[in-house]
């Protein structure tokens, strides 16, 4: 893996597992994503909440947002069958979740031992696995709650905005601190709010009026205006409807 990927591995697993004391989880982190990109072994991540949108993530820092990310359930409007979602994951990843495995998983894992098999195996299973003897070695990614990392909090909103800043091509003053103190007091109890709470206020902020926003997130308008709902949001500087 290239140094730039390594960084940035660095970087995505001290978000989420923490940048205090744990420089040698980060380093075990990044050699199992290494192991995973290369097919010598399934990514184990463990966590008690936001499986997909973290697997997601980690997706793309591993893969890259253009390749395929698949995850198949059995009970989700998605792939439900798993040699179907392996074939449609190729040259991406392909999400499990160890609770509910497709009803094929034995066909599945034989099509993904194929040494020509280009897909990364990311399984989602719970925090008490933690100690299972089969994820002794590569280290599972355990990711710990957000409860846990209050003190961490403002720098965990700031770099979801940076993320969003980024990915929308839009100034940093996007993004204030009283945007900031906004998602902390109103979207930090899980993962998943943090990224949609930072993201969608930066396409406000940006915007000169609400349809160009949802333009922004390829969302509908009314889906956005519906999000905002009754929610008191932070001072946005254009459309006078979201003042």
């Amino acid at each position: 893996m290239r140094a730039s990927n390594e960084t940035a591995l660095r970087g995505f697993f001290a978000r989420f597992l923490g940048w205090e004391h744990n420089n040698d989880d980060v380093e075990q982190a990044v050699r199992s994503a290494e192991l995973a990109a290369t097919h010598r072994a399934a990514l184990v991540l463990l966590t008690e909440t936001d499986f997909e949108s973290i697997a997601l993530a980690l997706h793309r820092v591993t893969r890259g947002a253009s390749a395929p990310f698949v995850l198949c359930d059995p009970l989700l409007g998605n792939h439900a069958n798993g040699v179907a979602a392996l074939a449609a994951a190729a040259g991406g990843s392909l999400c499990l979740r160890s609770w509910r495995l497709p009803l094929d998983f034995v066909a599945t894992v034989v099509r993904a031992r194929d040494l020509a098999c280009d897909v990364q195996i990311i399984v989602c299973a719970e925090e008490r696995h933690l100690a299972h003897p089969f994820l002794i070695l590569p280290v599972p990614i355990w990711v710990p709650s957000l409860q846990t990392r209050t003190s961490e909090l403002p720098r965990i909103v700031m770099e979801y905005a940076l993320d969003a800043i980024a990915e929308l091509d839009v100034p940093e003053t996007s993004f204030t601190e009283a945007d900031r103190q906004w998602v902390l007091e109103h979207a930090t109890m899980t993962w998943a709010g943090i990224q949609e709470a930072t993201l969608r206020l930066v396409a406000l902020k940006a915007s000169p009026i609400l349809s160009h926003a949802a333009e922004r997130l390829g969302m509908a308008e009314v889906s956005l205006r519906r999000w905002i709902g009754g929610r008191e949001l932070p001072p946005i500087l254009h459309d006078p409807e979201l003042r």
